[in-house]
């Protein structure tokens, strides 16, 4: 790959990362646009206080990991990741918690960076797999879920130190 070649393809994967970046942002944002009930509110607050009231690094990791496992897979990915971040908005919006003090953690741009990143992935298998690219597919696939487990394990354990 000539040098042209490769600005073009490194800025195109910029592009693509941040487009990803923007769907989660605005699936999460989007609850902010409508109203919650108290009982609603409650249920949800009840439920996620129960939820990660014994969480440690592991079942942070497992289920931040499992979200992005899930969105890698071709097609189904977006819905689901789109899904996932509605709601997190939700939860955000039933504590009553800005959507702007989330972008203000490290783990949250953390999370969100490996999420975009996972989709864009996705996007890219699919692209492969109707070009007939399976071995590098492969390889994209590895690669990524190699990368993906090592970010969100370090994320995993900041997590744990900074906010449990």
């Amino acid at each position: 790959m000539n040098r042209e070649k490769f600005e073009i393809f490194v800025r195109d994967r910029r592009f693509h990362f941040l487009l990803a970046l923007s769907f989660l942002i605005i699936m999460t944002a989007l609850p902010f646009s409508g109203n919650m009930s108290e009982s609603e509110r409650d249920n949800i607050t009840g439920e996620m206080r129960e939820k990660f009231s014994n969480m440690g690094v592991f079942s942070i990791f497992g289920n931040n990991f499992s979200i992005a496992l899930l969105t890698l897979i071709p097609v189904l990915g977006i819905p689901w990741i789109g899904q996932v971040m509605f709601n997190t908005g939700r939860v955000l919006l039933a504590f009553q918690t800005s959507p702007i003090l989330l972008l203000l953690s490290p783990i949250a741009w953390l999370e969100f960076g490996v999420y975009a990143y996972t989709l864009m992935q996705s996007v890219y298998l699919v692209k492969g797999l109707f070009e007939r690219k399976y071995r590098e597919m492969f390889i994209l696939l590895k690669n990524t879920v190699f990368f993906v487990a090592v970010v969100l394990m370090v994320g995993a354990i900041l997590e744990v130190v900074l906010y449990v």
